[in-house]
């Protein structure tokens, strides 16, 4: 393979001589040194080299932009500037130029190769396009299909080739001027419009029969296919077309229709008559046939007939006796039966009261004992045992009560009441029993009123309420994950009958389902779907039974819609008298004027959507939606910047990925969101340990799920309230402050402090440094080895230092023991240590090197924000961690759990950089240009075996791969970097495979985020 041709034009000897030398273990041909512009256009134009370097500033006349600018007026050879401190005016000139980059003085021979290497593969990329966009054109151009490009949206065309000239008789620059639909039939232009609409709505049109006009105005059929192109927002650019003259072919179909009618025609006319006459003469034939037979058989019946009416006149009579005597009896047995039933019934009665007073006494005093025992001080396993004793007693409690209502009803003697019942209460009663084990099993569970329904009606509101309890439960029974909707409406009375309205309570959940011919079979009593259900899920199967009974005695009725694996809804319907007043939780207060603008956080879509009405009907303030944590501070931090910022905020305590803990944590790390109201949700049962958590991060209020609209107009009210309190100057203890107050601006915790980032590896150090930013640090000062860590430390007052352990010219270890033993002022400034290793000599290594703590890649900012708070707090001083000390890893408990065994954990590294959208591309970006060299490069230090090169790009490949949470690739990495330990190049060859691999999959998923992160 011919070698890469470079010309070297510098002035400074010794730079130049670098570069040639360095240019040559490259493997490039490197031309002669030239000193000057004059000299560099000459050799340019003579040898014709395949690059220059060029040095801005030279010596003579001319100097490297004017050189630059002859050159590439004779020839296109491609240029790279090298360049130490030219001015702006210099790099303005050098932009006329267009060169391929710019390589910074003094020169690194890892940024010359790469730079080098990513120009020379442009280059023959570009190359490669030229010949393959001719190649294209001169197949498009000479294609016998008439081909043209369009733009099917504005109707214009945009090109076309030679075929669809010639057969249209146009020349290129007619076509180009017309519109699409002119070339077709105007008698065809409505079948067009719908073929375009097709096209537009599909992205694709498949054999379109059209007829088109030549110019000569010749009409031919012609197939119309057609594809859209698109560009990367999903936007349609263009469309690639084909148009197939089918004249003659459907003249030849034209003709061979006609035929095969007219042949078809005559061979059924002739059927028909064949057919009608040979009827005709069957006919004739079976009606003297019938007759014959009909005269017999009438013969032989009247025989017959004489002969059984006389034995039946004879049978029945006997029959008679025997039916009086028979019917005596039965009389006298039902009436015994009777007697015997009734007085059963009244035992059975009498029998099922006294087993319920018998059996609910020690039931209460099991229940009471149990609730007594679980207030005193238990060990946990007692505790578990009593709760289960209560449990357990509670589900009997339940049985016997069932079979009680069941008895009731089997004997008549059920009754209901017809009251005036306020129907928000006694629904919201019975969810919020229940609610609990809905929670429990990690169910989210849903209330939703339609709008205008009223408060009170007339009805039985203990029975509703346990129906709307038993259809609950066993919703949540049957419901391993998904959402259970309770779901309150009115109707008009079909039937006339009673009351002009119907009460509508639906339940449907995301559960089991129910096959379509076990839908009536679950209302009968100690039934279920089936076997398999009852040994699973288990329970009596008469809460169905008993609900549908309860249904009917209030004239109502309880259906049931389901399928296998798609959840249930059970429907019960009422007829009742609503009352109009409004409920209580409808009257909008005017105290609410304070809150304009709300957010609502919920990964929920459907429970976002209910708590979004609920909230504007009671507030009538602006209110916006946020499905998760990333999304919501997205939409805080832009309002924060408009003249409608948001004053109070709904967040939903359990979502995935960030819960409501850590989107509160973050927007009270944020300035300008600090003074957000905020309302925390969460369920009943876990409310007190949520409130616990959230003490110190002065939070307005907390409501329990399901949200009550009438508790939700007393929380807002509160809030509005205090923010009216503030806004008057009376500014509530322990509420966050204001972001700014008369001018003042509010400084963040570490506004005087400095820190030291000691980072050789680009991409650790743009993370890092993010990190470290977000923490409102006053300076962020950078170090790229040990050296100059130490010589920073000796030169400027520092607060902390995050050192990195394995670094060129000076480690991490030597860099820590230098500047504690140094005699200027930071000598016992705090350093943690930042590696990628997680072993315990790792960790004695740090301690005896002067360190005070340690992080393991990859760490969350979370890690970031308690190092700063453990180390750089004012008026602190610190001495060497302990090795206990260094032991304990540091961690939130609540941060983002990693995926340890995936190519790319995108959501979690996502987090690491705060959801920062902009410097997750720029990360990714800049991993992905380099990385495959990277990989390459190990590759051939293997082949070479240049042990300690080796043993270098190794480990920062590894360091990178975790702080951008490729853990495959760390971890494959880790591997390589053992055998290396054991110069092991055999196995170092064999894992070669692997490390390509952990790089494709890499890139994939990396591909992957973008189209989910970067749209």
């Amino acid at each position: 393979m011919k070698k890469f041709k470079i010309m070297v034009v510098e002035d400074d000897k010794p730079m130049s001589d670098f570069l040639c030398l360095s240019l040559k273990k490259m493997g490039y041909d490197v031309l002669a040194p030239v000193e000057n512009g004059e000299d560099a256009i000459l050799i340019a134009s003579e040898k014709k080299p395949d690059l220059v370097l060029m040095d801005i500033i030279l010596s003579g006349e001319m100097d490297g932009i004017e050189a630059s600018m002859m050159i590439k007026e004779r020839e296109n050879i491609p240029i790279v500037f090298l360049t130490s401190h030219a001015s702006a005016d210099y790099f303005k000139r050098a932009r006329k130029v267009v060169p391929c980059g710019y390589i910074i003085k003094p020169v690194n021979e890892t940024i010359l190769y790469t730079t080098l290497e990513t120009i020379i593969g442009r280059n023959q990329l570009e190359k490669k396009l030229e010949r393959s966009e001719k190649l294209y054109r001169e197949l498009y151009d000479n294609s016998p299909d008439m081909l043209f490009m369009a733009d099917f949206i504005n109707g214009e065309i945009i090109r076309c080739n030679k075929a669809f000239l010639n057969t249209f008789g146009y020349e290129e620059v007619e076509v180009v001027t017309k519109k699409i639909d002119e070339i077709f039939s105007a008698s065809d232009r409505e079948r067009f419009s719908a073929g375009l609409k097709i096209l537009l709505r599909t992205g694709t049109l498949s054999d379109y029969e059209l007829e088109a006009v030549r110019k000569d105005g010749a009409v031919i059929k012609a197939l119309l296919n057609a594809s859209n192109i698109y560009d990367l927002n999903g936007n349609i650019v263009y469309s690639i077309s084909s148009l197939r003259d089918i004249s003659e072919l459907k003249n030849v179909q034209n003709i061979l229709k006609k035929m095969n009618e007219r042949l078809e025609s005559r061979v059924m006319e002739r059927t028909h008559e064949l057919v009608a006459a040979n009827n005709e003469l069957h006919q004739e034939i079976l009606t003297r046939m019938n007759a014959e037979a009909e005269l017999k058989k009438h013969k032989e019946r009247l025989e017959e007939m004489v002969f059984e009416r006389t034995k039946e006149f004879v049978s029945a009579n006997s029959r008679l006796q025997e039916e009086i005597k028979e019917r005596k009896r039965t009389e006298r047995d039902l009436l015994k039966a009777l007697t015997v039933a009734e007085l059963a019934n009244r035992a059975k009665s009498e029998f099922l009261a006294t087993m319920s007073h018998e059996i609910r006494t020690p039931m209460n005093g099991i229940l009471g004992m149990s609730e007594l025992a679980l207030t005193g001080d238990l060990s946990g396993s007692e505790k578990e045992y009593f709760n289960d004793i209560k449990s357990s007693a509670e589900a009997l409690l339940n049985v016997i009560n069932d079979i009680l209502d069941y008895s009731k009803i089997e004997s008549g003697n059920l009754t209901t009441e017809n009251i005036r019942m306020n129907l928000h209460e006694t629904v919201d009663c019975a969810v919020n029993v229940i609610a609990a084990k809905a929670f429990q099993k990690n169910v989210e569970l849903m209330c939703e009123y339609a709008e205008g329904l009223g408060e009170f009606i007339n009805g039985d509101p203990y029975r509703i309420r346990q129906i709307i309890i038993n259809l609950v439960s066993n919703a949540i029974k049957f419901t391993s994950k998904g959402e259970i909707k309770i779901n309150v409406s009115r109707s008009k009375n079909p039937s006339g009958k009673g009351p002009d309205e119907i009460l509508n309570v639906s339940v449907s959940d995301t559960g089991i389902g129910i096959p379509a011919e076990k839908l009536n079979y679950i209302f009968e009593g100690f039934k279920q779907a089936d076997s398999s259900i009852v040994r699973q899920y288990g329970g009596s199967g008469l809460g169905l039974a008993i609900s549908k009974h309860l249904a009917h005695a209030m004239d109502g009725d309880l259906t049931v819609k389901s399928s296998p694996g798609e959840g249930s809804v059970f429907t019960l319907s009422l007829p009742a008298s609503f009352s109009e007043e409004p409920a209580e939780a409808d009257r909008v207060e005017p105290c609410l004027a304070h809150i304009k603008k709300m957010l609502i956080v919920d990964d929920n879509a459907e429970n976002a959507r209910i708590l979004n009405n609920m909230a504007a009907s009671v507030s009538g303030a602006d209110i916006v939606c946020a499905s998760n944590a990333l999304d919501a501070l997205e939409k805080l931090s832009a309002a924060s910047k408009t003249d409608a910022p948001f004053e109070a905020a709904i967040i939903d305590y359990k979502m995935p990925f960030l819960d409501g803990m850590a989107l509160v944590e973050k927007m009270r790390q944020i300035e300008k969101l600090s003074g957000v109201k905020i309302i925390v949700m969460s369920a009943a049962c876990d409310m007190m340990p949520v409130i616990a958590r959230f003490q110190r991060l002065s939070v307005g209020a907390f409501i329990n799920k399901p949200v009550r609209k009438a508790e939700l107009l007393k929380v807002l009210c509160g809030l509005d309230r205090i923010a009216r309190e503030g806004a008057a100057g009376s500014v509530r203890a322990g509420s966050p402050p204001a972001a700014a107050d008369a001018g003042k601006t509010v400084l963040g915790p570490y506004a005087a402090t400095t820190v030291l980032l000691v980072e050789d590896n680009d991409i650790n150090l743009k993370i890092i440094k993010e990190m470290v930013a977000r923490n409102s640090v006053g300076e962020i000062v950078v170090a790229r080895n040990g050296q100059e860590a130490v010589d920073i430390s000796e030169n400027k007052h520092i607060d902390l230092i995050f050192m990195d352990i394995q670094m060129p010219v000076l480690d991490g270890y030597a860099a820590s023991k230098k500047i504690r033993s140094s005699s200027g002022g930071n000598r016992s400034v705090p350093i943690v240590a930042i590696t990628a290793n997680a072993l315990k000599g790792d960790r004695e290594k740090c301690l005896q090197a002067g360190m005070n703590d340690y992080m393991s890649k990859p760490f969350q900012p979370s890690v970031i924000t308690d190092m700063l708070a453990k180390y750089a707090a004012p008026e602190k001083s610190y001495a060497t961690a302990s090795s206990a000390a260094l032991e304990a890893a540091p961690g939130d408990p609540n941060s983002i759990r990693i995926d340890t065994e995936s190519a790319f954990d995108y959501m979690g590294f996502l987090a690491a950089v705060g959801g920062d959208k902009a410097i997750f591309k720029e990360v990714i970006d800049t991993f992905g240009e380099t990385f495959s060299m990277t990989v390459d490069k190990i590759e051939r230090l293997i082949k070479e075996k240049k042990h300690e090169d080796l043993k270098f790009a190794v480990h920062n490949l590894k360091g990178a791969a975790g702080n951008i949470f490729a853990f495959s690739l760390q971890k494959i990495s880790r591997l390589i970097e053992e055998k290396i330990a054991e110069s092991d190049y055999r196995a170092l060859e064999n894992l070669l495979p692997e490390l390509k691999s952990a790089r494709d999959a890499f890139i994939n998923a990396a591909e992957e985020a973008f189209k989910r992160l970067m749209v």
